[in-house]
């Protein structure tokens, strides 16, 4: 609780703070500028008391790891830019701001590079849990091997999830290439 309540705090201070000098034009007071810093270590000690909990939950063998405190911490790193760049493109369809392409662009890959680094824990975890013994979290992870009494939808719904979250981090680390394609000239007639 004191780590939730004092996230919000902080959130709800440096905000009101910040916006209410940006309203009025002038420059943010200096003595909001510890508490900015406070926040960034506050944010990690946020997701690491929470991988804690869901660690200290018995009956998820699968959580029972020292692994996820780090998985958290960059699964969240990842969801940040990626709703950050929901809400520049909810904010160009329904005002007449635009945030800018460029800065979506960067955003985008900001979220592939940390999607990328999300996929390192997440395997270790993965790995971790097909060589310990006793064998009860290894179930979720022999899912989407082949092999007889396994279920096929299971398998194919994990796979195409691997498959899927490789070709977003592809997609958002290198959009060029795409948006090249789709905005080229066709031969001319």
């Amino acid at each position: 609780m004191i780590v939730l309540n004092g996230y919000l705090f902080l959130n709800l201070l440096i905000g009101w703070t910040c916006l209410t000098a940006e309203n009025k034009g002038v420059p943010h007071p200096k003595w909001i500028k510890p508490f900015i810093y406070l926040s960034v270590p506050w944010a990690v000690s946020i997701h690491t008391v929470t991988a804690f909990l869901y660690a200290g939950l018995p009956g998820r063998g699968f959580w029972l790891t020292a692994v996820m405190a780090p998985r958290f911490l960059t699964s969240a790193f990842a969801a940040g830019p990626a709703l950050l760049i929901l809400l520049a493109l909810l904010v160009r369809k329904v005002s007449k701001f635009d945030p800018g392409q460029e800065q979506i662009q960067t955003l985008a890959k900001i979220r592939g590079l940390r999607a990328a680094a999300e996929l390192v824990p997440a395997r270790v975890r993965a790995l971790h849990g097909l060589l310990q013994q006793p064998p009860r979290p290894q179930t979720a992870l022999r899912l989407p091997l082949p092999g007889p009494a396994r279920p096929r939808r299971a398998g194919a719904v994990m796979w195409t999830s691997v498959v899927l979250a490789v070709g977003a981090i592809v997609l958002l680390v290198n959009p060029e290439p795409a948006a090249t394609r789709r905005c080229s000239p066709g031969p001319a007639s």
